[in-house]
């Protein structure tokens, strides 16, 4: 049985007070550190000599990609722990291109200061965030590493919007479980129609934040972000004294 805090008869019940937003592919480039990430490590193999100029890379990466992409939809059903598919997946590397043991921690370092690093904001979220954190409660709702997700909002100074963070590390705590979801407005005291989801994926943020009855903006690029930056704008009824 759900019980929600903040009861309809009340006046302002139904304000937006609450807005959550997804990190990657949505404030943050997330495929383009990744393609740096790859291309990083592609370099780091040919100077320690595992591959030569000749090497067809394009087949190695089309098989990681497969194995991310497993190792992902074994996270989101509970088979694995954020942290396992992380650790498989540099096994994967270093078992494909056999990597020696004093190598490896080079490769992770490369990987992730190049992810980190070209993880670029998506768009001008920082004029909305500045435009709306006195009128809303800002929080952050990843499946992605703590460590890591933490580090890319502080290199792209967008860390301090934010009131608090929530971080999907293994089944059921984590999206799309609806769950994951009904914490967060029971952490707030918030009805669902209280909050809205900004994020780019129709399974993780989008569906079940409707299912909840929470509302929703879908971002895709340029277009979908100045209807996001208009709505969340116009927005002026949020309140912070519900804390």
């Amino acid at each position: 049985m759900r019980i929600w805090f903040s009861g309809s008869t009340k006046r302002g019940a139904n304000m937006v007070k609450l807005v959550i937003f997804d990190i990657d592919d949505t404030l943050l480039d997330h495929r383009a550190g990744a393609m740096k990430a790859i291309s990083a490590l592609k370099q780091q193999l040919a100077e320690l000599d595992y591959i030569n100029e000749k090497y067809d890379f394009i087949i190695f990466l089309h098989a990681y990609e497969k194995r991310n992409h497993t190792l992902w939809s074994q996270f989101e059903i509970g088979k694995i722990t954020i942290s396992d598919v992380l650790k498989k997946r540099f096994d994967y590397i270093f078992d494909w291109f056999d990597i020696r043991t004093q190598h490896k921690l080079i490769f992770e370092e490369v990987f992730w200061e190049n992810y980190i690093s070209n993880c670029h904001l998506t768009n001008n979220w920082i004029s909305l965030l500045q435009k709306i954190q006195s009128e809303f409660h800002l929080i952050i709702c990843s499946n992605g590493m703590k460590e890591i997700q933490l580090k890319k909002l502080e290199k792209h100074k967008i860390i301090t919007f934010f009131d608090r963070f929530y971080f999907g590390d293994a089944h059921p705590n984590c999206k799309p479980n609806i769950d994951f979801f009904m914490r967060i407005l029971e952490d707030f005291r918030l009805r669902p129609e209280q909050a809205i989801m900004v994020g780019d994926s129709v399974e993780n943020d989008i569906l079940p934040c409707q299912k909840l009855g929470i509302k929703t903006l879908k971002y895709d690029g340029k277009t979908s972000f100045k209807k996001i930056y208009k709505e969340l704008s116009e927005l002026k009824n949020g309140s912070k004294s519900f804390i």
